[in-house]
């Protein structure tokens, strides 16, 4: 018995955003009916390349599929047990958990990407990959400088305002990150706090600064990208302030604007290269 067509269905996540709504996009998930000739007494005919390209383009479609998926059900996991009180991630559970996420979602991207040939699905899949992991970035911004600290709020009143505006808070720029250097000198301090404080507070602004000019046009340009990262640094130290979880430290201010402005500038340097690479192409 000969099978002329042999009829396989699989699931492909497809990207479709009305051009006349701006930056709103949907997504659609439908079935692709997947055919080829062949017969089961072993006397087959040869699938022409474009039914090879087909049957591939679908497998990596699947494929990038199933990775994305993973990443999105990975990312709630942690996002759930994170906020468990008794949930803690230190310096390097953060690091491998924000490892696997990005291999995952880097996955889904590279098998997807490869078989799209529309440049508008391309920049839309890269949209949403870059959104999902500034999502993820977010969250776990969040546990790092407030859940993450005491697991509760003491909210300054006015009694304790006054003590806590002494004790809690510092106008004098280095001054932290001399003590925390001459502590360490005189081995006072360990070695994983000064990592923690002082370069810590550096590293985790980095994503800040190649995420958002990505995804905002606007922030591309120094001076609006570093309005807004002081602007949104001092709301958090703020807060920090206010709800017990930290205190106001302009060192903290300081460091973690220059965290976010060295991403900016991994950003632009990556954007010269794309540039200068695509220029070698065009030539």
């Amino acid at each position: 018995m000969v099978l002329e067509r042999l009829q396989c269905t699989a699931i492909i996540v497809t990207l479709n955003r009305p051009r006349h709504r701006g930056f709103h996009f949907s997504m659609e998930i439908r079935l692709s009916e997947w055919a080829f000739n062949g017969n089961i007494n072993g006397s087959n005919e040869e699938s022409s390349p474009k039914e090879i390209v087909f049957m591939k383009n679908n497998l990596l479609r699947i494929i990038g599929s199933s990775f994305y998926s993973l990443g999105m059900l990975y990312a709630s996991y942690i996002c759930i047990e994170t906020l468990s009180p008794y949930a803690y991630l230190d310096r390097q559970s953060l690091m491998v958990t924000t490892f696997i996420f990005l291999v995952l979602m880097f996955s889904g991207f590279a098998c997807s990407y490869s078989t799209l040939k529309d440049q508008h699905q391309k920049k839309l899949l890269m949209r949403v990959t870059l959104f999902s992991i500034l999502f993820f970035y977010g969250f776990l911004m969040l546990d790092i400088l407030f859940f993450g600290r005491f697991r509760g709020f003491e909210w300054v009143s006015v009694d304790t305002f006054a003590s806590r505006l002494r004790l809690t808070v510092n106008w004098v720029p280095f001054r932290t990150i001399s003590n925390y250097m001459s502590s360490y000198a005189r081995g006072f301090t360990s070695r994983n706090v000064v990592i923690d404080n002082i370069i810590g507070n550096v590293v985790i602004f980095i994503p800040t600064g190649i995420l958002m000019p990505l995804l905002f046009k606007g922030l591309r340009r120094i001076l609006p990208f570093t309005g807004i990262i002081l602007l949104t640094v001092c709301c958090v130290e703020m807060f920090q302030f206010i709800s017990g979880t930290g205190s106001f430290d302009v060192d903290d201010i300081i460091l973690n604007v220059f965290g976010a402005l060295l991403g900016w500038w991994i950003h632009r340097v990556m954007r010269a290269l794309k540039r200068k690479v695509e220029d070698g192409k065009k030539v």
